[in-house]
């Protein structure tokens, strides 16, 4: 019976340790982080990245210009979970707006710290390379001092002579006129505040690093330390 119960808890520290770890190693993304995504075209996010997008959550209205076409995203069109990222791409445009140019052309992009490919829009791959978390909440940092726009990286700027037809619909056609585009919601002197409502982005089809499923796998260890106290109470 005493060795029975040595074992028994033995085991209840083991998987208590399990879960602690699991739930040590889930990295919260916040509202006020900037999250370093990369693009890349192989399956394996091991080639040299071909976009790296520095998303400051703390901009009204973020941009960002690959080729010849521009993307934005806005604070409603993002979710946050542990080690995953989503966001609503308003594509072929320089500014956040509702309702958006290109209804057919909002896509639902994410990121998570392994890599994996894109199902809405182009079908490339992505993985998230850095997180970079502030202290100073988004209300306390004015939008004038953020880096809400760049290129295909954050050393090159954002191309304000970019230009987009639909290859399928010669009609459907936006750019970029060569100034600086201003976002109305740069008025407002607090970050974090927005004026259009993107839609709601879908859940990540990478839930392996979500905050549900780091509770998913963390809920089987605690299940069995239950298990091996009981026994060892019994």
């Amino acid at each position: 019976i005493f060795f029975r119960a040595m074992a028994s808890v033995h085991t209840l520290i083991l998987y208590a340790m399990l879960a602690l770890a699991t739930m040590a190693n889930a990295e919260m993304i916040v509202s006020n982080d900037i999250v370093v995504v990369e693009y890349f075209r192989d399956a394996a996010c091991a080639q040299e990245a071909i976009l790296e997008v520095h998303f400051d959550l703390c901009c009204c209205c973020f941009t960002w210009t690959f080729g010849q076409d521009s993307s934005a995203v806005e604070p409603a069109g993002y979710t946050l979970m542990d080690n995953n990222f989503s966001w609503t791409v308003q594509g072929h445009q320089d500014k956040c707006k509702d309702p958006v140019d290109f209804p057919d052309h909002t896509f639902h992009k994410f990121a998570a710290t392994t890599c994996g490919q894109q199902t809405s829009g182009r079908t490339y791959y992505t993985k998230i390379k850095e997180v970079k978390h502030r202290s100073e909440a988004c209300a306390a940092m004015s939008q004038s001092s953020l880096t809400c726009r760049q290129g295909a990286f954050p050393n090159e700027a954002f191309n304000d002579n970019w230009a987009w037809t639909n290859p399928n619909n010669s009609s459907e056609s936006s750019g970029g006129n060569g100034n600086p585009v201003e976002h109305e919601c740069m008025s407002n002197k607090s970050s974090g505040s927005k004026v259009h409502s993107s839609p709601s982005p879908l859940p990540s089809p990478l839930p392996s690093t979500s905050a549900a499923v780091g509770l998913r796998i963390v809920s089987p260890f605690l299940a069995l330390a239950i298990v091996a106290l009981t026994n060892y109470l019994i």
